[in-house]
């Protein structure tokens, strides 16, 4: 399940304005998806794509602008909470983050799921204010973490932690993973 189904609850209240623009994402995504070279090469030229020669020249003119109309549309349909776009604008990343957490500390089965959901509820939180719980005596519960990361508490400061490195500060990350090993050797 792709993550933005995960957040259907907020996903749909992203509605892009403009016939041209969902065109242009679907036509793009066809040709990349189907590795259609000639269709991508057509679509290329007709978009004038900025050269680029570096690292730093790719991101400024085209990373850049393109996360910019992305932060744009989530400000004006969704939230202006930073911490909202944050998860909606890097989401795979703390996917990544938290799956690897789960596989390594819960096992392999059901990661994903426990990250998405996870994910989900932060999303909520941050947008609804939705205090972030887990029934540990639903029907279903295999999405729900089991050893670490079940309090809100928990959940809010690795999500942090995370943030503050994707901006560079490994400190809170490297606290938080401290304390994440501590926690499950005194168990």
């Amino acid at each position: 399940m792709p993550i933005f189904e995960t957040f259907s609850v907020l996903a749909d209240k992203i509605v892009m304005n403009t016939e041209l623009i969902r065109q242009f994402i679907e036509q793009l995504g066809t040709s990349l998806s189907e590795s259609n070279d000639q269709e991508f090469l057509k679509l290329h030229e007709s978009l004038q794509i900025p050269e680029f020669n570096s690292p730093d020249s790719f991101y400024y003119n085209i990373l850049y602008p393109w996360n910019q109309f992305a932060e744009s549309i989530l400000r004006r349909e969704l939230s202006n909470n930073h911490e909202l776009r944050f998860i909606f604008m890097h989401s795979t990343y703390l996917e990544n983050h938290f799956e690897k957490l789960f596989e390594r500390y819960e096992g392999v089965a059901s990661c994903a799921d426990k990250a998405r959901t996870v994910i989900a509820r932060l999303a909520r939180f941050y947008h609804l204010g939705t205090p972030i719980e887990f029934d540990m005596n639903a029907k279903y519960t295999y999405h729900f973490p089991k050893r670490i990361l079940t309090t809100q508490a928990e959940i809010i400061e690795f999500y942090q932690a995370l943030s503050s490195l994707y901006y560079g500060n490994p400190v809170k990350y490297l606290t938080a993973i401290q304390s994440l090993i501590a926690a499950t050797r005194n168990e």
